[in-house]
């Protein structure tokens, strides 16, 4: 498909009759590289554990020991060790 640009996709429909008008605020490329999309795929997937949103919380509030996520949190250090060292 390649990079679509905003305002080709506007001229596109305009000759046709359909949205005359362009998105405001203009944007120019509304195709992500592939590569910025893999790489949001695999911050997402990694957010979307509870419990690394739970330490990614506690953690923006104060850097805190491993020891107290894991009591804070009711789960076993080696766990909370575990979903640290993904991020």
């Amino acid at each position: 498909m390649g990079v679509l640009r905003l305002g080709e996709v506007a001229r596109r429909l305009a000759e046709v009759g359909v949205c005359r008008d362009p998105p405001r605020p203009p944007v120019e490329e509304i195709s992500p590289p592939p590569v910025a999309v893999e790489k949001m795929a695999e911050v997402l997937a990694v957010l979307a554990e509870p419990n690394r949103l739970k330490i990614l919380y506690l953690l923006r509030q104060s850097p805190m020991p491993v020891c107290f996520l894991s009591y804070i949190l009711g789960l076993d250090r080696t766990l909370v060790s575990h979903h640290l060292a993904n991020y």
